[in-house]
């Protein structure tokens, strides 16, 4: 995580990791170096892929949001995240962005 300005974010902490499964091949983010640093200084890049950039996206970004941080899209798929679904792969608290999501528009 390098942003928690989205709502959806906010029960977390910068520099969090999230281990979460991807279920794309063309899912990637692309932009000019303009588009890319003016998202990065708006905090609007909300996290990063770490060590290992599976889909080729610029700057390792897996998610970012809109200006005013209420809409989250991201390449990795949180809603496939699941008490016994994936043998040897630590589960790491992905659910609760959708916790801050009620609590923030509910």
């Amino acid at each position: 995580v390098v942003s928690n300005l989205s709502p959806w974010l906010s029960k977390k902490e910068i520099g969090d990791i999230q281990i979460l499964p991807l279920s794309t091949k063309e899912g990637r983010i692309v932009g000019s170096d303009q588009v890319i640093e003016g998202l990065i200084e708006k905090g609007q890049i909300a996290t990063q892929y770490l060590e290992f950039n599976p889909t080729g996206s610029i700057a390792g970004i897996e998610s970012m949001t809109s200006p005013d941080g209420r809409v989250l899209g991201r390449v990795a798929s949180s809603d496939r995240v699941g008490d016994g679904l994936y043998r040897n792969v630590e589960r790491s608290e992905c659910d609760d962005i959708f916790k801050a999501g009620v609590d923030y528009f509910g």
